[in-house]
């Protein structure tokens, strides 16, 4: 009965209204007794809270004993911002404008510092790393590559001459036999002497050929005869010349090269691999196996390789092996300054690094009269 009742009106229900709603739920009075007051009252507040329950609009809005209306907890309200996502409108510090806003999602990324692209002492040339103390593609600086006949030493190119040879002012020379530099650079015998085992004598107990004394069993300028010069990677023995090329390498158009690595004589000396390829145990393949690497197509131990000793084309001298990727001296030389010499000969290290002899002569590790 009270949910037919409870039926939106525009306005407050009238008295007659009222007065049906009491008399169909107002209590007969038992032994003749009428309704009090109090429980009229009560059974309106009854009906008009009931309805109001299921109906808000039923008797409209409430007021209070000041007269002022109070909101029905039912209506809708506006909806709240939170603190965190309002906008700023007042200058939070030196810089900021009215407009600004926080956004707290935002993260400051970690800043980076740029690192040096090759180890401390090394320069990138060529999108490598080098050494350029020793590379003799970029002795020195980057794109100043030596001569074939040098050696980068201490990022300058340096004559790379054999043991038995001195380099006198650009030139690999013997002076064993040169009378121009007789026994050492400069030391020049007279006229009508001959150079012998580094010293000037008046006679000659070899062959003469010109004005040099030579022996032409040994003499590579004079192998078997004057004249009579040996190639470029030969030496004379018992006047015969003979390939002076390493254990692991063979003679390719007058040159010594490891079939096993070198990308123009791979295998042979007639096969060639592509540009995209290296040479790997004497086959062209994609790429070097093993612990090996490559420097220009050719696969090398960079440990044990004399061209390649430690890295890309740092090349050993004449007198030194690569042991470990460092280049030490070949047994019997002893390392003074920058170079491998035979303290029992040399005489501007005769005995030890620092003995210079006056003479230019030393035999045996003492300076001969």
């Amino acid at each position: 009965m009270l949910l037919k009742t409870c039926v939106p009106w525009p306005r407050a229900p009238s008295r007659a209204i009222l007065r049906s709603v009491r008399s169909r739920h107002e209590p007969r009075p038992a032994h003749g007794r009428t309704t009090s007051g109090a429980q009229r009252a009560w059974l309106f507040a009854l009906v008009t809270l009931g309805c109001r329950e299921l109906n808000p609009d039923f008797v409209g809005p409430t007021t209070s004993s000041s007269g002022a209306t109070i909101a029905d907890p039912s209506a809708t309200t506006a909806p709240t911002t939170s603190s965190s996502d309002s906008t700023t409108d007042e200058p939070t510090g030196p810089g900021t404008t009215a407009e600004e806003t926080t956004d707290e999602s935002e993260t400051t990324p970690a800043s980076t510092t740029d690192e040096p692209p090759c180890p401390p002492g090394q320069l990138m040339c060529d999108d490598s790393c080098v050494d350029p103390l020793r590379n003799v593609k970029h002795c020195g600086d980057c794109d100043q590559p030596c001569l074939s006949t040098h050696i980068c030493e201490d990022g300058a190119c340096a004559l790379n001459c054999p043991l038995d040879a001195l380099d006198c002012d650009g030139v690999c020379v013997d002076v064993v036999a040169d009378v121009n530099h007789c026994g050492a650079c400069g030391v020049a015998c007279e006229p009508g002497e001959f150079c012998v085992e580094g010293q000037c004598e008046a006679a000659c107990p070899f062959a003469t050929c010109g004005p040099a004394c030579v022996d032409t069993q040994s003499a590579d300028d004079h192998c078997g005869g004057c004249d009579q010069p040996c190639g470029a990677v030969e030496d004379c023995v018992d006047g015969v010349c003979e390939a002076a090329c390493g254990p692991d390498q063979s003679v390719c158009d007058e040159l010594c090269v490891d079939l096993v690595g070198d990308p123009d004589h791979c295998g042979d000396c007639e096969t060639s691999c592509k540009n995209n390829e290296v040479c790997s145990d004497g086959v062209c393949d994609k790429g070097c196996k093993g612990n090996k690497t490559s420097c220009d197509g050719a696969c090398v131990n960079l440990n044990t390789n004399d061209d390649h000793c430690g890295g890309c084309f740092q090349s050993c001298s004449a007198t030194e092996k690569c042991v470990g990727g460092e280049c030490m001296c070949i047994e019997g030389l002893t390392r003074c300054g920058g170079s491998c010499v035979d303290t029992e000969v040399n005489p501007g290290h005769c005995g030890n690094c620092q003995t210079s002899c006056p003479s230019n002569v030393c035999a045996m590790g003492l300076c001969q009269p």
